[in-house]
């Protein structure tokens, strides 16, 4: 965790399939994850709802370090949506529900959801799947809270 003292945390939830699309959002990741290193870290998610099987596991992971390195910290598959119930991993239960997180009520829609975590520990920002992971959106992020 002393990784993540004195940052910000962006947590992303990503692909387990390795289409080209794919391919090109972890590459889109792994240059935020360099070009804003010394303001935020980086959590990527797979989701079990989203495809994630635990004998994916080794394949997954080597597909990953070859996009990330160690830049960014892969976790193993997870529930990540409000319907999977009790199954919905705590981590996500804490972001999509706003009587845990205090601000946003907001439930995973696939790949490619993002939520901003302050340094503090209090989620920020929530973006679509849809919201493309650019440096605007990264420097506006960065400048709030």
């Amino acid at each position: 965790m002393q990784d993540f003292q004195g940052k910000k945390i962006l947590i992303v939830v990503i692909p387990v399939t390795k289409t080209a699309n794919d391919s090109a959002f972890l590459r889109t990741i792994d240059t935020v994850s360099r070009n804003y290193a010394q303001q935020i870290s980086v959590i990527g998610v797979p989701s079990i709802e989203d495809g994630y099987t635990s004998n994916q596991l080794n394949q997954l992971q080597t597909y990953y370090h070859s996009f990330f390195g160690n830049r960014v910290t892969v976790t193993r598959g997870m529930y990540t949506r409000k319907e999977s119930g009790t199954s919905q991993h705590e981590l996500f239960s804490w972001l999509t529900r706003k009587e845990k997180n205090i601000h946003f009520d907001y439930n995973v829609s696939g790949v490619g959801q993002k939520f901003f975590v302050s340094e503090q520990g209090e989620l920020y920002g929530v973006s679509d799947p849809e919201g493309r992971l650019n440096s605007r959106l990264m420097d506006r992020m960065i400048q709030l809270h």
